[in-house]
């Protein structure tokens, strides 16, 4: 009985409560107030993180662009070679995947993202100004805190432009030759030399000269001067003479072939220019027999569909180079 009387007592305050009108709404009360407070939370948390978002992306084109400006100054001049390292605060993702060769001169599109402890540690890149007078070769996605810039010039015989090889990782050279190893030792800094693959430091790509087992990159000189040849490096075939070696070595095999394209679109329009020059040298009575030799270098230029090709226009380039070099008016 007193159980009974126990459980009856409770249930009548417990109705008793509820039916409470003052009761009832200061629970109302507190359940919205923790409601609004939630959402003014969330709103809060959500346009904080929006405004960070929008600023890391004005960060990374900035970048972008100030990447682009740096490089001006190393303009090489027609056979030495220049090289700088530039530094970022941070881990740095540098992006060279967007190359296109429409148009006059095509264009590459560098993107930045730099690393942050706010949100998610890497973003999408921003894409700065598009470069129609730049040729960057390197792997797609550059990740480090510092980078090396090794600048060399590309000659068709005249100077066509500055080959920018621009790279982040670690390489180790196996048994390279001197005149390779003498290059690039002092210009750039992310390139170790070995006599073995073995005693290459850890995570570094091995790069090879006429072997191919447990190498990452393997290069095949055709000459003994090294000046043409090919390189192989993700299943791909990479054909390069004088300069490009560095070119083929450090880029993706799509970055590679493109910027090879878009450098034979700038030699054609110098090709026009010096068409041009000899019309003007004939008005002062100094004739010129390389017309029609310029003509044959852009129809070659123009055709070239992979790098292959570019040992054909090598040969023309020679042609064009020892008729100037022997002529008495000569067109560059």
């Amino acid at each position: 009985m007193r159980n009974c009387s126990n459980i009856y007592k409770k249930r009548e305050a417990l109705f008793k409560f509820l039916n409470h009108k003052r009761a009832f709404e200061m629970n109302f009360v507190w359940i919205f107030a923790i409601i609004v407070g939630a959402v003014v939370l969330f709103l809060a948390i959500y346009a904080t993180s929006k405004f960070v978002e929008t600023r890391r992306y004005e960060i990374d084109i900035q970048t972008s662009n100030k990447l682009a400006i740096l490089l001006d100054p190393l303009e090489t001049s027609l056979e030495m070679g220049k090289s700088s390292v530039i530094n970022f605060g941070s881990e740095a993702r540098i992006y060279n995947d967007k190359c296109y060769t429409y148009g006059s001169f095509g264009e590459q599109r560098i993107g930045v993202s730099v690393s942050s402890g706010v949100g998610g540690k890497w973003k999408s890149p921003a894409y700065g100004k598009p470069l129609y007078n730049k040729y960057i070769f390197s792997q797609n996605i550059e990740q480090n805190r510092q980078f090396s810039v090794f600048l060399k010039p590309f000659k068709m015989p005249f100077k066509v432009s500055d080959l920018i090889i621009f790279s982040g990782e670690e390489y180790c050279f196996i048994r390279a030759p001197e005149d390779i190893k003498d290059e690039l030792k002092y210009m750039m800094k992310n390139v170790n030399f070995s006599e073995s693959k073995s005693k290459c430091p850890e995570k570094t790509k091995k790069v090879c000269f006429e072997e191919s087992s447990g190498c990452d990159i393997s290069i095949y000189f055709d000459s003994y001067n090294h000046n043409t040849g090919y390189v192989k490096k993700e299943g791909q075939t990479l054909y390069y003479v004088d300069n490009l070696l560095y070119a083929a070595i450090f880029s993706s095999p799509e970055v590679y072939e493109c910027n090879i394209k878009r450098l034979m679109l700038r030699l054609i329009n110098l090709c026009l220019i010096y068409k041009d020059k000899i019309k003007i040298l004939e008005k002062k009575g100094c004739t010129s027999l390389l017309d029609t030799h310029l003509n044959e270098l852009i129809i070659l230029a123009r055709n070239l569909e992979e790098s292959k090709d570019i040992l054909i226009i090598k040969e023309k380039a020679n042609e064009i180079e020892k008729i100037n070099n022997a002529a008495i008016c000569k067109i560059f």
